[in-house]
């Protein structure tokens, strides 16, 4: 079996713009051999194909599901759960007012369902709920000495920015694609194939050099947008290592013959590209999670944190029960 003379591009692995951008190359670098692929047909198909992909594109960005909506749903849902967190560890609390403050919100938020699981405008409407709820007058004095201000600020922020995608998307007046993007990224994928795939044919009827101008350029832009992808995915798959984390000292804790939970407070040095250090606040429940083991009886309980979402690892932490 012969060994294929162009090179294979990772087309799964690029993202929706680089795949695209590497088939507007591509299909320009055809245009300009088309005389060698004597083909018309195809190189017109790809070029359309191509182009269509693009108008498709244009709308998902501008459609429901843009990315920066999407975004910004992925961030209130997360921000909710965070205060899901923040009251199921205060139901367990040593203080007793902490509890009752813990249940009394909690039995608020049963009153809403599954949250994150409701389509956009219900959930639109039960976070706008439930951050007028925590600041009203019957729940704002649990809310803050659970210290969820900082919580219902940033979940009302990610709800608001929700609302404006919505509201900029609702007012573009595109004519809705009869394929979808994914579809269309397939079509022009095949297209691109039946080309190089005759490429393929024709160098072994007619030998190397005729086709060497077009093998090259072809073969330079399959291993540029391959690299680019294999960083891409590099990138976006690195987790930072949290076993050197800073994990704040934690005052001694008073008995009560419950489990006690207590969230420490936890910060990592990053160096960023640069090469500049900063110092970074981890949060429970969305940069990592805790496990608590001898946190009942007197004596010293031990948390161990683990890294979730971006982070990765563990640390160990301590305090004393008196």
């Amino acid at each position: 079996m012969k060994k294929a003379l162009l090179s294979k591009p990772g087309l799964s692995h690029y993202t929706n713009m680089n795949q695209l951008e590497f088939h507007i190359r591509s299909s320009e670098l055809c245009q300009k051999h088309a005389v060698m692929i004597d083909s018309p047909p195809l190189i017109e198909k790809y070029v359309a194909a191509t182009a269509k992909e693009i108008s498709v594109l244009n709308y998902a960005r501008r459609s429901d599901f843009t990315e920066k909506k999407q975004e910004a749903d992925h961030q209130r849902d997360k921000l909710y759960i965070g205060v899901t967190w923040v009251i199921r560890a205060n139901l367990k609390h040593y203080d007793p007012k902490n509890r009752d403050a813990a249940l009394h919100i909690s039995n608020m938020l049963e009153t809403y369902g599954d949250v994150k699981r409701k389509n956009y405008d219900a959930e639109t409407a039960a976070i706008d709920g439930i951050v007028k709820n925590l600041r009203s007058e019957l729940y704002a004095p649990a809310a803050a000495l659970l210290d969820l201000q900082t919580w219902v600020n940033k979940l009302e922020d990610a709800n608001e920015r929700f609302k404006e995608y919505v509201a900029n998307t609702s007012r573009e007046k595109i004519i809705r694609p009869n394929i979808t993007p994914k579809e269309a990224r397939r079509n022009t994928d095949n297209c691109m194939y039946k080309i190089t795939d005759r490429i393929e044919a024709m160098v072994n009827l007619n030998g190397r050099e005729e086709y060497e101008p077009f093998i090259e350029a072809y073969n330079n832009l399959v291993k540029h947008f391959n690299t680019v992808a294999r960083k891409h995915y590099g990138l976006t798959h690195v987790r930072t290592d949290i076993s050197k984390v800073v994990i704040a000292r934690i005052a001694p804790q008073q008995f009560t013959g419950q489990p006690i939970f207590v969230i420490p407070f936890v910060t990592l040095n990053e160096v960023k590209p640069d090469g500049s250090k900063t110092v970074v606040k981890l949060t429970f429940s969305t940069d990592f999670t805790a496990r608590y083991t001898n946190n009942i009886e007197p004596g010293m309980a031990t948390i161990t944190i683990h890294g979730i979402g971006k982070y990765k690892g563990q640390s160990l932490t301590t305090f004393f029960i008196e």
